[in-house]
C-alpha cells in the first residue's frame, strides 16, 4: 500500500478524487479480500476466491 502511496503522490491535482483515489482504495481493499477469502468453507474454495481476485 505504501508503493501505491508513492506511485501516486506526483499524479496531476486533478486527478486526486479521480485515478488516485481509485488506486489507493483497490490496493487497501486487496488484503480485505483476501482475507474474507480465508473464511471461505474449504481450501479449495479458497484457492479459487483468489484466483478470482
Amino acid at each position: 500500500m505504501v508503493t501505491i502511496y508513492k506511485a501516486t503522490k506526483n499524479f496531476p491535482r486533478e486527478e486526486l478524487y479521480g485515478l488516485t483515489s481509485q488506486m489507493r482504495r483497490s490496493s487497501a481493499s486487496n488484503p480485505t479480500d483476501i482475507v474474507e477469502g480465508c473464511g471461505k468453507f474449504t481450501s479449495a474454495d479458497f484457492a479459487n476466491f483468489c484466483r478470482l481476485l
